[in-house]
């Protein structure tokens, strides 16, 4: 560690061989430059004061740089490798004089409101492009699954907040563990976003997907299939769903869609549909809930329509 505390002015880099940390409180105007050669270092600001937020310098063109926390400005040179901006950072304006920036977010908005780039900088989402391990899937912002992928031997998630995107390209995700859902997605108000076309398909007996801590699954595409009862099961948090198929191996397919019962009747679980097919299963007239009467995940505006026998389909409704 280089330092900490209050921050303000410059601070010079000796040259080292071992990442340098600075970290404190940082307002007004700060510049961050070396006097030689540092690979990796890491800047932390603890200032939460929205009013008296630091303009930062980055100056390190030979280095990587990891940064946290809250700037009004930040105008960086950094080596071609990146500049890492981390979930929790917040950042008003950016120029990226140097280097590649990636940001730790499946939306570049969340963290940086604004930004300009120079030269041949560019700015993007951490992205895993061929992922072969569960981790990559909560690692990466962007998911593009480009092979087919077996992870049948465990069950994986998301433990964090933030914004994730899956793009299942075609292939197929083959989960399963007998004591969890093959999906589970608990971060706290984590937002994930999967698109189709391709198959999830859990092959043991628990639900597909499970969704808790108020976290969101958008589903905009894929087959959703299960050996358990629900191919999409809502703890706490929220489900929207805008398209693909949903179906279950088992016989009794009245659990396709499903929330918590306690958690849907206070209104902390939901399932909102506007799109998709469901095969055995109409979600406008589910009995998954403990209600006297079926209840109804389909959105306001949109209705279920059986297209064949056993298969309805949620289209909108134009009366």
């Amino acid at each position: 560690m280089i330092g900490e505390g209050d921050r303000i002015g410059e601070v010079i880099l000796p040259e080292l061989d071992i990442p340098a940390t600075i970290t404190g409180t940082m307002t007004d105007d700060i510049t961050v430059t070396a006097a030689g050669t540092t690979n990796k270092v890491t800047i932390t600001n603890s200032n939460k004061d929205e009013e008296n937020l630091a303009n930062l310098t980055i100056n390190l063109p030979e280095s990587t740089v990891d940064l946290n926390g809250k700037f009004n400005t930040v105008v960086a040179s950094v080596s071609d490798e990146t500049l890492n901006i981390k979930s929790s950072t917040r950042i008003k304006n950016l120029t990226l004089k140097k280097g590649n920036a990636i940001v730790a977010d499946g939306l570049v908005s969340r963290c940086v409101e604004n930004y300009t780039l120079e030269g041949d900088s560019t700015i993007k989402p951490k992205t895993e492009n061929n992922p072969t391990k569960a981790s990559s899937f909560s690692t990466a912002q962007v998911v593009n699954l480009n092979s087919d992928l077996s992870l049948t031997a465990i069950s994986f998630g998301i433990a964090a907040s933030g914004n994730y995107i899956w793009n299942l390209n075609n292939h197929e995700l083959d989960l399963g563990r007998d004591e969890f859902p093959g999906i589970l997605i608990r971060g706290s108000n984590a937002v994930v976003n999967v698109y189709g076309p391709g198959i999830i398909y859990n092959k043991n007996n628990q639900n597909t997907t499970m969704i808790s801590g108020g976290s969101t699954l958008n589903v905009y595409g894929g087959i959703w299939m299960t050996d358990g009862a629900a191919a999409l099961y809502v703890e706490s948090g929220t489900i929207n769903v805008y398209g693909g198929e949903f179906k279950t191996t088992r016989e009794d397919k009245s659990y396709i869609c499903n929330c918590l019962d306690t958690h849907y009747l206070d209104g902390s679980a939901k399932i909102n549909i506007y799109g998709g097919k469901f095969y055995g299963f109409n979600p406008a007239a589910s009995t998954s809930e403990q209600t006297e009467e079926p209840i109804s995940f389909v959105a306001s505006g949109y209705k279920s329509v059986e297209i064949e026998e056993g298969v309805w389909e949620v289209v909108r409704d134009e009366n």
